[in-house]
């Protein structure tokens, strides 16, 4: 196995070691976090807000049903119709009834309504602190970055002028297996087997290990070779 593949996949694996410590970090973490925290909450305010306005609009019907009961009973009260005094007084005690049960079904709306400002008013403070802990960790991965990033734009120079050195077999079979995901993609054998994997390898594979001093695993598709 070429020396020029072995060292620029050492430096690749470094490369990677750094661009993984920024995309794992914890403040991209709590970024992302409070993105989703500050965009439910939203969702949530205005979920409050349409509710609202059906219970304002159903406490509005209310009050005029309740304004026209009221309206009614007066109207009995004063009618000088010479209609049955204990029928009137029955009338009177059915609409009566009927207004107090309207009475609790705003004072249940009236409730309803105190509720959902308390959720938004909740809502609204995650909105704000989200956004809080969003720019603190921002500006934390913004400092971050001027870091490790000149470090990351030096290490792909390096890697560009190295594979001027490889053998271009070698470096497209290292890319290729790269490109599906397999990293490191050259180990070093143990012995019979894998050096990643640790499964043993077959007969003909040993075989070739030895001639060629390298051969591909059958389990995890990495190169094996000799040092």
């Amino acid at each position: 196995m070429d020396d020029e593949i072995l060292k620029y996949q050492e430096v690749d694996i470094e490369l990677k070691k750094l661009e993984k410590s920024l995309k794992n970090n914890e403040n991209v973490k709590k970024i992302n976090l409070s993105r989703e925290t500050a965009k439910n909450a939203q969702e949530k305010m205005k979920a409050l807000n349409l509710e609202a306005l059906e219970l304002k609009n159903e406490l509005e019907k209310l009050l005029q049903v309740k304004d026209k009961g009221i309206s009614m009973v007066e109207k009995q009260i004063s009618s000088e119709n010479s209609e049955d005094l204990t029928a009137l007084l029955t009338k009177i005690k059915q609409t009566n009834k009927q207004l107090d049960e309207l009475s609790i079904r705003i004072k249940n709306n009236e409730n309803k309504m105190k509720n959902l400002i308390l959720e938004f008013e909740n809502s609204k403070k995650q909105v704000i602190s989200s956004r809080k802990i969003h720019d603190e960790n921002k500006a934390l991965l913004e400092e971050l970055q001027a870091k490790l990033e000149p470090e990351i734009e030096k290490i792909k120079k390096d890697l560009h002028d190295m594979e001027k050195g490889i053998r271009p077999e070698a470096l497209n079979k290292y890319k290729t297996l790269k490109k599906d995901g397999i990293m490191p993609v050259f180990v070093q054998s143990n012995g019979k087997s894998c050096g990643y994997c640790r499964v043993e390898l077959p007969i003909h594979k040993q075989e070739s290990l030895k001639l060629k001093g390298y051969t591909e695993c059958e389990h995890c598709h990495r190169i094996i070779y000799v040092p």
